[in-house]
């Protein structure tokens, strides 16, 4: 006899376990809704944008903010996490002045604002 090719799949059930109650079960069943929900096929992402336009941080998000004077490029996220501590560009050290959007508007909470005392640049952000 020739042998099976035939794989058998084994699918995994919270509903088998004793210890899960029903409110844990409808909690991820939820939660797998909503992450498909916010799933993006990989096609409809590169129909959207191309490489060229991927923060070239984190490479997960188009490019949001340009900082001035030196108008390299970042996605929001990374340009907030960054400035919680510095106020320098990440790619050429130069001192940020203004984060503007993709149109040249000015980004209100990403903005540099001086201490009269010591004359450290501090950053504010909006939540």
């Amino acid at each position: 006899m020739a042998a099976s090719s035939h794989i058998e799949q084994k699918v995994f059930h919270l509903r088998k376990y004793k210890e899960v109650s029903q409110q844990e079960i409808a909690d991820a069943e939820s939660l797998i809704q909503y992450l498909k929900q916010q799933n993006i096929p990989t096609e409809q992402m590169k129909a959207e944008g191309s490489e060229e336009d991927l923060c070239t941080i984190c490479y997960a998000k188009n490019w949001s903010c340009v900082f001035r004077p030196c108008r390299h490029q970042s996605c929001r996220s990374c340009i907030s996490h960054h400035m919680m501590n510095k106020s320098e560009c990440f790619f050429c050290k130069t001192i940020i002045e203004q984060v503007e959007d993709r149109h040249g508007n000015v980004i209100p909470g990403l903005q540099p604002q001086k201490k009269k005392k010591d004359h450290k640049t501090r950053y504010f952000f909006d939540s």
